[in-house]
């Protein structure tokens, strides 16, 4: 094979396409997308022309359907390859294995397999009904737009591998789509080019629906159900109260620990929140009811205490009127002091 590591000496047309194996992992925290794909680079270049072995070249391609040969990724040095390179990764690019091909008219094929850890701007607001938009830009580092022009193969910027689950036990994968590209994305000042495919990725409800909301609902019908226990049954309204203030407050945490250090609304976190509210009401009404027991216990000792006074005084002309109604917290309470 001849050493051609310079670029062809017209402008280049690079066909790429993905082929989407499956999505490893998505990490809200660190919002990271990683997904194994297939990334195929297509272009034409006259160097590699030759002859098959029955018109007098030196490759026997009858065994390959349209007369390719295969080369190992050793290879790949020893000619001119884009200069191409996925500007969004949060680690370099995992390449787990790679060849090339070459065609009797010059088509060259390289297909490379990788682990790719995508960088992603998520929006949080709508969690956990969120649909989030993951781009992959691929961009040349070397290569100007008056040097090559990139496009996708067979107009399809992307494939599934059939069989596998395109996504994670917490996200559907939904499609891969093409869209424009920012040049200065490239790292040029001008004459940048690029290509971009955005992921849609879609997160999966029902674990907390299950596992959230239903439970932080049923924490504040319960807590809210301490209206019916006596308040002089002080440790069971302290328990009814404090206990789910506390598991409403652990969820809250779960949820910040899978997420960033957001400061925009999050309706998980809003809803939490409300509900801890409402317990938090809860505690406050058992502290203003325990505080009037102990006005109203006081005031009916003192005005006893100014009753047998006044008998013992004589003056059992004068009688104390008070009324105090017992049993309903909301209720209020008050003594009258009248002559008779």
């Amino acid at each position: 094979m001849a050493v051609n590591p310079i670029r062809p000496a017209l402008r280049d047309h690079i066909d790429m396409q993905l082929q989407i194996c499956s999505v490893h992992d998505v990490d809200s925290a660190k919002q990271t997308l990683t997904v194994e794909l297939f990334v195929r680079t297509v272009w034409h270049d006259p160097r590699h022309r030759y002859n098959e072995s029955d018109e007098g070249g030196c490759f026997a391609t009858y065994l390959s359907p349209q007369g390719e040969v295969g080369f190992a990724e050793a290879q790949l040095k020893h000619i001119w390859t884009p200069g191409l390179t996925i500007t969004n990764v949060a680690v370099p690019e995992q390449i787990l294995y790679s060849a090339f091909w070459l065609f009797p008219d010059g088509l060259t094929w390289w297909t490379r397999k990788s682990m790719v850890i995508l960088t992603c701007a998520m929006n949080f607001k709508m969690f956990p009904y969120d649909v989030q938009l993951c781009p992959m830009n691929i961009a040349g580092w070397r290569d100007l737009s008056s040097d090559i022009s990139l496009g996708f193969r067979d107009n399809t910027p992307s494939k599934f591998t059939e069989g596998d689950i395109a996504g994670t036990v917490e996200w559907d994968l939904i499609t891969v789509s093409s869209t424009d590209f920012n040049p200065e994305q490239s790292g040029f000042a001008w004459g940048g080019v690029g290509i971009c495919w955005l992921f849609e990725l879609k997160r999966r409800a029902k674990y907390y629906e299950l596992y959230v909301i239903m439970p932080a609902s049923l924490f504040v019908l319960i807590s809210w159900a301490s209206f019916f226990i006596s308040r002089v049954a002080v440790p069971a309204q302290v328990a009814v109260t404090i206990i789910w203030f506390l598991s409403i407050s652990g969820q809250i945490a779960s949820i910040l620990s899978r997420l960033p250090s957001v400061s925009g609304e999050v309706k998980m976190l809003s809803f939490l929140s409300c509900s801890q509210a409402f317990v938090l009401a809860l505690i406050v009404e058992y502290t203003a009811c325990n505080f009037l027991d102990q006005i109203q216990a006081l005031t009916a000792k003192a005005l006893e205490k100014i009753k047998k006074e006044s008998e013992e005084e004589g003056r059992t002309n004068v009688n104390y009127r008070f009324e105090i109604c017992k049993g309903k917290r909301q209720t209020p309470f008050y003594f009258v002091p009248a002559s008779s």
